[in-house]
């Protein structure tokens, strides 16, 4: 089991790294701090990323995208919250409500209200798929209309 101090210490090797890295790229990161997050069960040590200036940023994006895409991988884009997208393991049609950066997850709202959901392999959604979500909504809020009448 890793002490806070081990998870300390390994994240401000992890910060120094970056700084060095984005440095020698040109990029200028003046707010890099270890901090300490609270939204795991247990304390987890996080890096702040911040204060970077547009250009620096647009750079930081740059150089991520050419090395993924030099180890083969695919930039793959989140969609915005509002998008309907298709999840591809369910089929199911989702509007995008949250995305999970660590887990790679969109986390998609049915037309009918009911429960989110999950996925990690999605696409965008067709016209038509698109449109049958839109009157699956429609008919869900005259249902309620009709039950509090």
């Amino acid at each position: 089991m890793t002490t806070w101090e081990d998870a300390v210490c390994e994240a401000r090797a992890a910060e120094a790294r970056i700084r060095r890295v984005v440095a020698t790229a040109g990029v200028a990161l003046p707010y890099l701090a270890t901090g300490r997050s609270i939204a795991y069960a247990s304390p987890t040590p996080r890096i702040e990323l911040g204060s970077a200036t547009v250009a620096d940023t647009r750079r930081l994006a740059d150089l991520i995208a050419k090395g993924l895409e030099s180890e083969g991988q695919r930039l793959r884009p989140v969609p915005a919250p509002g998008v309907l997208v298709t999840d591809t393991r369910t089929m199911d049609v989702g509007k995008v409500v949250g995305w999970d950066s660590e887990r790679g997850a969109l986390t998609l709202a049915p037309a009918d209200g009911g429960e989110l959901w999950d996925t990690t392999v999605y696409r965008e959604s067709t016209e038509r798929e698109r449109l049958e979500f839109r009157i699956a909504v429609n008919r869900h809020q005259v249902q309620l209309v009709t039950r509090r009448q």
